[in-house]
């Protein structure tokens, strides 16, 4: 069944980035904007966020055999289809999985102000997804 030490660590992983996010989201506008080294920490604690929601959303769908994923879109697509997530934030996840993209491959473009204004705005959707994960999970484990 499901590895809880794994969950958990993804978990710890994205609840102490997201404490570093709003550190840096206490900077203003003009103080992110100047520092490099603020940047880049904000953009490597959102990449790696990220990429801990992508890890337990494949963990879920290999453990319950909920299908196998094209691509990391495909993991939310699943999880939602199989009411691991809800539907409503969808488009949240999918958005989430842009910018990792971005973050990643096409990290010659990523527009700073944007990365401000996700970590003034948006931290909130790793939590919603963090308790939607861990609300399916009590689910299924209470039924055993």
């Amino acid at each position: 069944m499901l590895d809880n030490e794994r969950i958990i660590n993804r978990i710890n992983i994205i609840n102490s980035n997201i404490k570093e996010l709003r550190k840096i989201s206490s900077l203003s506008k003009e103080d992110f904007l100047t520092n490099t080294q603020v940047i880049g920490s904000a953009k490597y604690f959102l990449q790696t966020s990220i990429e801990a929601m992508i890890d337990i959303g494949n963990h879920f769908i290999a453990r319950l055999r909920l299908g196998i994923p094209e691509n990391n879109f495909h993991t939310f697509e699943l999880l939602a289809e199989n009411n691991v997530i809800n539907r409503e934030n969808l488009n949240k996840y999918r958005q989430m999985v842009r910018l990792r993209n971005i973050l990643v491959h096409l990290y010659h473009i990523v527009n700073n102000e944007e990365i401000y204004n996700i970590i003034q705005n948006d931290l909130g959707d790793f939590e919603v997804y963090i308790k939607e994960i861990l609300s399916f999970k009590s689910k299924i484990e209470y039924k055993k």
